[in-house]
């Protein structure tokens, strides 16, 4: 149920194209990331789990510098972050990651609180979801977005690196 209201776009967020669409968009409309404060910031900084998972603490000081922190402090608010930001640290304290804001925050096969948002911590879990969850009838509708939203992200001038990143055949 879930799969076919995301791919129709009426879960809570609307469609995932879209929602991409819409801030890699703004991505394109940026300056490269600049270094005084005389000069327009960089507005959205894109991270990716499997950045994160690879070198949390490279990611983690790009965060600390897209937020302000000045140089000299940067090694100390890396250094209190980083065990908070493992998953590990998220696993222990899921609730405070699963979205209160959806419908399926209850485990309809055990009417508990649904806590499994923070799944695994591995990288291409998205591939796995898709083989358990999508029937024949989702991968068609999938191909078809994904086709479509190519085209569209395209057209708004998206990087082709991250067109091929978010939309890659599966």
């Amino acid at each position: 149920e879930f799969c076919q209201d995301f791919l129709n776009g009426t879960v809570l967020y609307g469609r995932w194209q879209d929602h991409m669409e819409a801030w890699l968009g703004e991505q394109q409309q940026q300056q490269p990331p600049q270094h005084t404060k005389f000069e327009k910031p960089q507005s959205v900084l894109y991270l990716h789990y499997q950045n994160m998972k690879e070198d949390l603490s490279h990611e983690a000081r790009r965060l600390a510098r897209f937020l302000g922190v000045e140089e000299e402090r940067l090694d100390n608010v890396v250094a209190t972050a980083l065990p908070h930001c493992s998953f590990e640290a998220m696993k222990k304290e899921r609730w405070r990651y699963t979205p209160l804001s959806v419908s399926w925050k209850v485990d309809p096969h055990t009417g508990q609180n649904y806590d499994k948002f923070v799944r695994e911590g591995k990288v291409g879990g998205g591939d796995e979801f898709i083989d358990k969850y999508f029937t024949e009838v989702l991968l068609e509708q999938w191909s078809k977005d994904r086709k479509t939203a190519i085209r569209r992200w395209q057209k708004a001038g998206v990087d082709e690196f991250m067109i091929r990143r978010y939309l890659n055949d599966h």
